[in-house]
């Protein structure tokens, strides 16, 4: 394992739905790239860009997570759909 990297992925948080797992899995390598980015100090417009791209891959990512409880009927929909606006609204 690289003890330099903050945001490593574990098996432990796979949830068995693929889509939603490699999405997760994509999270936790943005997250890395932007925390290396800040480590190393890299341009400022650099980690911009790549806080832009995790924000707007977290919208993609909410729009994949709320299909599923419509689809499946998630009892904690409403909560987590809330969670999801009020994300997109701070950021």
């Amino acid at each position: 394992m690289d003890m330099d990297k903050c945001f490593i992925w574990k098996d432990k948080y796979n949830l068995n739905i693929k889509e939603i797992d490699d999405q997760h899995k994509n999270f936790v390598n943005i997250l890395e790239e932007v925390y290396q980015s800040v480590l190393t100090n890299e341009d400022r417009k650099l980690v911009g860009k790549r806080l832009e791209d995790l924000k707007n891959y977290a919208i993609k990512h909410f729009a994949t997570e709320e299909k599923y409880f419509d689809e499946f009927n998630y009892s904690d929909s409403k909560k987590h759909k809330a969670a999801h606006q009020d994300l997109e609204k701070r950021y």
